[in-house]
């Protein structure tokens, strides 16, 4: 028979040995793991119990917009200056800190999660507070300050739009007006003075020029009005769950029972070690 061979079946059936009594010597030791996952399952049910629970508001929202270059829209701000502003505990208001029962506006932009979404055109915005109502009246609150302070930064550009519009009215006014007189002189003074051609071509140039002027009057009532220029919105209500975000029961649980479980573990064999060191001392 190859010696070799000899050495590795024996080799194996040491590794087996040892095995099998590493399991035995764990399953002498139940009781300890027994315990330890008693206590981490009351430990983790203590947290349960005492720990504050959360709940979490979400709103998506969509910035608020004006209509700009030919019948486009722009956000009023960049979404990235939008985001910051949502992070800057002097954006919020007395108002809306006390909607939200913080201790101060700092720990309001804190609390505040807002975050960009793969669309780039949409913003999400999380709370989370110790009830739904709590939660919902609070992100109502912050939607309401966005939304009043996006409004403000488009006022004056709404305003510069209705001028160009009122503008482009009065000139197109003042070429209807132009044109009725030249039909009226048409008639008069084309048979007398026989200037028929000219006063034609005058008409037409101003027919063009009104054609011109109403479409142009069209696209800025299309820049001023939806879906170019808009308010910020929420693409549906707050919504809040009636689920708790915090603390989550079945991972308190499943942590509680594997850290009680590895706990005993380790406690045994620490046990073991010392009872066999006391012993080996006492030979």
């Amino acid at each position: 028979m190859n010696p070799d061979n000899n050495n590795v079946q024996l080799s194996n059936f040491n590794d087996e040995s040892s095995l099998w009594e590493l399991i035995e010597e764990i399953r002498s030791g139940w009781a300890w793991m027994l315990t330890g996952v008693l206590v981490g399952l009351a430990c983790a049910f203590s947290f349960l119990f005492f720990s504050t629970q959360k709940f979490e508001a979400s709103a998506v929202i969509q910035p608020a917009t004006i209509g700009s270059g030919s019948l486009s829209k722009v956000n009023v701000e960049p979404l990235t200056q939008t985001l910051e502003r949502l992070r800057i505990a002097s954006f919020y208001s007395s108002e809306t800190v006390e909607a939200c029962r913080a201790k101060s506006s700092l720990q309001l932009a804190r609390n505040v999660k807002a975050t960009l979404l793969k669309s780039n055109t949409l913003i999400q915005i999380n709370f989370r507070a110790d009830s739904v109502t709590f939660a919902k009246n609070c992100l109502e609150s912050v939607v309401a300050q966005l939304s009043a302070s996006q409004a403000s930064i488009a006022s004056p550009l709404i305003k510069e739009l209705e001028a160009q519009k009122l503008l482009t009215k009065l000139q197109i006014d003042e070429a209807e007006k132009f044109l009725a007189q030249y039909e009226i002189s048409l008639t008069k003074e084309a048979k007398a003075d026989g200037i028929f051609s000219l006063l034609f071509l005058n008409a037409k140039s101003k027919r063009e020029e009104l054609l011109s002027l109403r479409k142009q009057f069209n696209d800025q009532s299309a820049l001023l009005s939806e879906p170019l220029t808009q308010p910020l919105k929420t693409l549906e209500k707050i919504y809040v769950s009636d689920q708790q975000v915090y603390p989550l029961r079945t991972l308190v649980i499943a942590v509680g029972l594997a850290s009680g479980f590895f706990a005993g573990l380790v406690l045994f064999f620490l046990h073991r070690s010392w009872r066999r060191f006391k012993f080996s001392s006492n030979g």
